[in-house]
């Protein structure tokens, strides 16, 4: 990074990271050590992410079952290892549009097998607890 560009110029540099950025590096080796964390919680939390992204009718139909009952039209979160704290902003999102996605997600499963893997993770108790951590 750019520590180990400027110590190329200055040898004696002792680089220390910032307070936010050690906070971010714990939460997501603190997530690499739990197994179904790294292993089924984060991949489909992205996989849900990309359900929605890559779809303008799915996106479309979810704004809809939003606007049905009665929560804030709101967009689900990317999860990204290299941006501070995304893991959190999708986790929010996700849990403030918890009955959308499951109400959306039900209507597609229906004719899309991802769509009904993803709701049969998304209302296991596994990812409830972990979601409401």
């Amino acid at each position: 990074g750019v520590a180990t560009l400027l110590r190329g110029h200055s040898p004696q540099l002792v680089a220390i990271h910032c307070i936010a950025h050690r906070l971010a590096l714990a939460v997501s080796q603190a997530g690499e050590a739990v197994t179904y964390i790294k292993n089924k919680f984060k991949p489909n939390l992205g996989e849900l992410f990309r359900f929605y992204t890559f779809s303008a009718n799915r996106t479309a139909r979810f704004k809809q079952i939003q606007e049905m009952l009665g929560l804030e039209e709101t967009t689900l979160k990317e999860a990204k290892d290299t941006r501070w704290l995304s893991h959190d902003a999708a986790c929010k999102a996700l849990y403030q549009n918890l009955p959308a996605v499951i109400l959306s997600l039900d209507h597609e499963a229906r004719s899309n097998v991802v769509a009904a893997g993803l709701l049969k993770w998304l209302k296991s108790y596994q990812t409830v607890a972990t979601l409401y951590l």
